[in-house]
């Protein structure tokens, strides 16, 4: 009677991480063919560590007899995935994202930053927050670094007092909050004012700031 061959109750090319099943799942032990690559339990089921193809051998405890080698199992390998801004974020400022190749971005916590599809992140909230990435071709994700992402908010709070039609002049720079490199514009984002009030603020590129309060009732 010649060697069986392990039958493949699975899906033959996984992600990093992910698992797959041959069988028999009783009667006997596996081997691997590469254990750095994938692992095998008792029962045959099998645990993704790195890319690469790897096979197994199954032992019939009953005879001693080894099988032939199982069908190659394909483990495909991470996404090569980056952030290509900074990584300290005002909210309402915005970082980048990359890939070596085609797939959709996802937050972990969008509430403190969201993305868009390609990578494109938006600060909302203070806080920190992850992302990860899931190829096109593969369906695998890989994650970026935990928290990697961190969200401040970077506006004083002394923005939000001041007597009414007086401008208070200043520089943003002057917050130690900010994080190095920051680009200043003039797009901002309002976190409180008095009941009332109609507040202007006006940010110019070297970080000096005009503000002024209109109309305050008091």
């Amino acid at each position: 009677m010649g060697a069986t061959t392990p039958l493949l109750d699975g899906p033959s090319s996984i992600c990093i991480g992910s698992t797959t099943q041959f069988l028999p799942n009783t009667g006997g032990s596996w081997s691997s063919s590469n254990t750095m690559i994938a692992t095998i339990s008792s029962t045959g089921h099998v645990t993704a560590l790195d890319q690469g193809n790897v096979y197994f051998f199954f032992t019939d405890e009953s005879t001693g007899c080894i099988s032939n080698p199982s069908s190659s199992i394909t483990v495909y390998p991470n996404a090569d995935i980056f952030v290509s801004g900074p990584t300290n974020l005002c909210i309402g400022y915005q970082t980048i994202l990359g890939s070596s190749s085609l797939g959709v971005w996802t937050s972990t916590r969008p509430a403190i930053a969201s993305t868009t599809t390609n990578g494109l992140v938006s600060g909302n909230a203070p806080g920190k927050v992850n992302f990860y990435f899931t190829e096109s071709v593969t369906g695998c994700r890989t994650y970026l670094p935990n928290d990697i992402i961190k969200v401040t908010n970077c506006f004083d709070p002394d923005f939000n007092v001041t007597l009414v039609n007086t401008p208070v002049n200043g520089s943003v720079r002057t917050n130690d909050e900010i994080p190095a490199g920051t680009t200043y514009h003039h797009t901002y984002y309002l976190l409180s004012k008095p009941a009332g009030s109609n507040p202007s603020l006006v940010i110019l590129p070297n970080g000096n700031y005009v503000f002024q309060v209109i109309n305050r009732h008091v």
